[in-house]
Formats: C-alpha cells, structure tokens, sequence
C-alpha cells in the first residue's frame, strides 16, 4: 500500500474516526454520502460492542471479510475488480509455493549459541513446517476478498433484524456474559432496492472481557436461539 500524504492521512483518520463514533457509540450517522443506521430498540450500545472497523481503512493490506462483520465494499476502496483480485492470489500462491521450496532458512545467528547438529536439526523442523498452499487455498482467498455487497454515495446501510444466541448457564449472571448477538443489515441503494445480507454483525456483551474469547465457544455450543421482534 503506498505511503499516504499528510492530506490523504487526514482524511482517513477522520473517516475512520467517524465510523468508530457510529459503530460504538451513536449506531447513526452519514460517511462520505454513505448512510449508517444499525440501531435497535433492544440493544443498548452501552451493554453491546461491535468491532467498529466496517469500512475503515488504513492498514497495509487489501479489504477482506472478517469474523464479526459483513464484507462490505465502499467507494474509497476504489473500484472492485475481481479479476484483479484472481490475479493477486495467483501471484500470492506461486510466491508461497516457491518459499516454502527454495525460501532462504532462518540465519543461524537467531538461534544464538548452538551446535551444527542442533541447527540442523532446527532447519529440518523450519522446512517441515512452512506453510504450502494448495488449490483449495485460492478458492478460499478469493472468497475472503470477494464482497457480499457494494454500496455507492446515495446508499443506506440500515438494520434489519436481529438475533440473539444465548448459551444455558447461571440465569443469574447477566445476559451480556453469556450471548452474542447477530444484527443482520439490509443495504437500499438509490432506486429503492435492498439487499439483506447473510454475513452479521456481531456484538457482544460490555460487561466482560471474557466475551470476545467466547465467540469461538458460541459457534458450536449456542443451544438456544431468540429472535428479537423488529
């Protein structure tokens, strides 16, 4: 990713800053013509977080789908090009291929004072463990890349349902402890069609840390399933 300008910095800290303010405080708002309105009657952003990086830019890498948010593509990421992106895993994967066979070995003095037996042993191990793609791996990498929608300047990013999954524990410990919940979005572009996405946004409890490490838990041990009423 090329260095930004100071200009360019500027004005995607204060992108970024305003989509943080509606994803963990207002749940409301307008970037760059785009509009914003994840709040429900039932979720208090002060008992719920969600991981406020949706459209948010900056790193030195290129958008891609994660764990707690839908993959949403904006208009300041540039145009998606799909074949682009095949071609950028391709490269990736014969690059990953060709380390893991001939990538130069750990220096040995990383290892500090060690004996020639010992640091061969230690390269056999390195050279074992190297990660080496296979085609499947492409298929999935261009599925992390690939939005499920995008939105242009005029369109609303809007609520539309949401779900609760409640683990069985004390009834006594706060509900925040021990659930997730799913906030399902609708887009509405200019001519007043939507899309619904399949992908959530997920939301756990303020209450405690220990939450954010659950949310391997919930996916496979989740035994009850409340729907919220819109």
């Amino acid at each position: 990713m090329p260095e930004l300008s100071e200009e360019e910095f500027s004005i995607v800290y204060a992108r970024n800053r305003a989509i943080a303010k509606i994803m963990g405080e207002t749940r409301v708002g307008e970037v760059d013509g785009i509009h914003f309105d994840l709040r429900h009657k039932q979720i208090n952003p002060d008992e719920w977080a969600m991981e406020d990086h949706l459209g948010a830019e900056g790193t030195p890498y290129p958008p891609r789908r994660r764990p707690t948010l839908p993959f949403i593509w904006f208009p300041w990421y540039g145009q998606f090009d799909l074949n682009q992106i095949k071609t950028d895993v391709l490269e990736e994967f014969r690059e990953l291929k060709e380390y893991a066979k001939n990538g130069p070995p750990i220096p040995r003095e990383a290892y500090g004072n060690i004996t020639d037996a010992e640091y061969a042993d230690v390269l056999k191990k390195e050279k074992k463990q190297r990660f080496i793609p296979t085609k499947s791996w492409i298929k999935e990498e261009i599925q992390s890349r690939t939005p499920d929608a995008i939105v242009n300047p005029g369109d609303s990013i809007e609520m539309h349902h949401a779900v609760m999954n409640l683990e069985d524990g004390d009834e006594f410990v706060p509900i925040q402890d021990r659930a997730f919940v799913h906030l399902f979005v609708k887009i509405t572009n200019g001519n007043g069609l939507c899309n619904v996405l399949i992908s959530p946004i997920v939301l756990y409890g303020y209450h405690t840390s220990v939450a954010i490490m659950q949310f391997t838990l919930y996916l496979a041990e989740s035994e009850r399933i409340t729907r919220f009423p819109r």
